[in-house]
């Protein structure tokens, strides 16, 4: 009891610094190429997901003028030990690539005594920052405002977030690899060459360098640019070196655009910060009750955390229906295997396997049993939580039935002639409905009067995400 306690006091204190401020949030929930980060969408900071757009933003006139810090690099990469060595590239999206070129020109030419290979690495680098959305310009989405004009701040919170996306930073990266295999004693010529080569500036003229190496190669890897017109297409179809400087061209003009990028962090305002929010909600207004009075500051703080609270059990409530719906789909498919197949091994997607390597794998069999799970059951009556699949069925229904529909509703409530009023004016925790701690985590059922962990035969997230659709190795 006391430990529970305890828990609930952090929970309730450990408020998101964005309730009052902007938040950065810079971490593998905005780097990922899933997350489509645009400006005046949602967003959840407890979870991380990613929300409806309730703002609309005008890409070209509703953003501040943003920044650009260009940088140009020329890096002869020729040994393992120049590209590990070197603090600046290890820094890029490049890095990687770079090493494995390396790696793999050297397991090559090791087999040659007389021979080695020689790189010489062109790269560009732009970071766009203070790509911010301009709040004077701004204006909810005409359903976004609706919801809040009408007191259902539930379907705003559940479909906006409790913040917004207000400025997005970028990064785009542009690299050649000019590379030649020559006998060590001209290994220096070469790297002279490619050097040269690889210096022709942007804009400049390259054609009048000519190349006496008749094995040399140019490779290109780009991130974060535009394709946008016939004219960047065809430029990135490099056959030759002077094509290579049109390319260098047409992606220096792609990296300005600071509507692209890869995203390297986004700063988050929560909409009780916005002005036309709280014009609408009367934020400013102190709500006063018989007994207390409810001041501004407080209603914003009271709206933000509960939000951020409605989106996690929201979050929690959505995993669980995909956790069903993936238990279907994958049995289903599972159960069509014949019983020949059932001591053949399925592909996991968390591991690349090679021959005579150690693997975590499972069997066809195996996963059959893991998601049927079958129990010996005492009563008829529970004859519904024999499988799996009844067990987390039941489960989810007594999770909404006993914690969901009791917190939403003291979540929705009208409190002293106010819609939704309930939300800015008593903490979540502090609501009967929503005051159990342990039901705000993932991995458990309701069981009496409380939220405890799932049985382990029963938490099946991971099999499903490692095997689930299952293959065949």
């Amino acid at each position: 009891m006391f430990a529970r306690s305890i828990l609930r006091s952090v929970i309730v204190f450990a408020v998101p610094s964005a309730v009052v401020s902007s938040q950065i949030i810079a971490d593998y929930r905005v780097e990922s190429k899933d997350a489509p980060i645009v400006l005046g969408r949602g967003y959840s900071v407890s979870n991380g997901q990613i929300m409806g757009l309730c703002m609309d933003v005008d890409l070209e006139n509703d953003i501040t003028v943003p920044s650009f810090d260009y940088e140009y690099i020329l890096r002869d990469i020729s040994t393992h030990d120049l590209v590990t060595s070197d603090e600046t590239l290890k820094t890029t999206k490049s890095y990687l690539d770079a090493t494995a070129r390396v790696e793999s020109a050297t397991r090559v030419t090791t087999t040659k005594d007389d021979t080695t290979t020689n790189t010489v690495m062109s790269l560009m680098l732009v970071d766009k920052y203070y790509i911010s959305a301009d709040e004077t310009n701004l204006a909810l989405s005409e359903d976004a405002l609706s919801l809040i004009n009408t007191g259902n701040f539930l379907l705003f919170f559940q479909s906006c977030g409790p913040t917004m996306i207000r400025s997005v930073r970028r990064a785009s990266e542009f690299a050649g690899y000019f590379s030649s295999t020559t006998t060590k004693s001209e290994s220096t010529t070469t790297v002279n060459y490619l050097n040269t080569l690889g210096s022709s500036s942007i804009y400049g003229n390259g054609g009048n360098v000519k190349s006496s190496a008749t094995d040399m190669t140019i490779e290109m890897k780009i991130y974060g640019i535009t394709l946008k017109g016939e004219k960047a297409n065809r430029a990135f179809n490099a056959r030759n070196f002077d094509e290579y400087m049109v390319a260098m061209d047409a992606a220096f003009e792609a990296m300005m655009d600071p509507a692209v990028g890869i995203v390297k962090s986004i700063e988050v305002v929560p909409w009780i910060n916005n002005l036309q929010f709280q014009a609408a909600v009367q934020m400013d207004t102190p709500i006063i009750a018989a007994s207390s009075t409810t001041h501004s500051f407080m209603r914003r703080f009271y709206t933000i955390v509960n939000a951020e609270h409605l989106a996690r059990v929201d979050s929690i409530l959505s995993q669980r229906i995909r956790v069903i719906s993936n238990i279907v789909s994958c049995l289903s498919a599972v159960m069509g295997f014949s019983r020949t197949d059932n001591d053949k091994m399925l592909q996991n997607k968390w591991h690349i396997c090679v021959p005579g390597m150690a693997c975590p794998n499972l069997t066809v069999l195996g996963l059959k049993e893991a998601l049927t799970s079958k129990r010996d059951l005492v009563t008829d009556e529970e004859h519904h939580r024999r499988y799996l699949l009844g067990r987390t069925v039941d489960n989810l229904r007594g999770y909404i039935t006993n914690y969901v529909a009791p917190c939403f509703d003291d979540l929705t409530r009208e409190a002293h002639g106010v819609p939704g009023g309930n939300m800015q004016t008593l903490h979540w925790a502090n609501m009967d409905g929503c005051r159990e701690t342990s039901c705000i985590f993932s991995g458990t059922k309701w069981e009496t009067d409380k939220c405890v962990a799932t049985d382990t035969s029963d938490n099946v997230d991971l099999i499903i995400e490692q095997y689930c659709m299952p293959a065949i190795l």
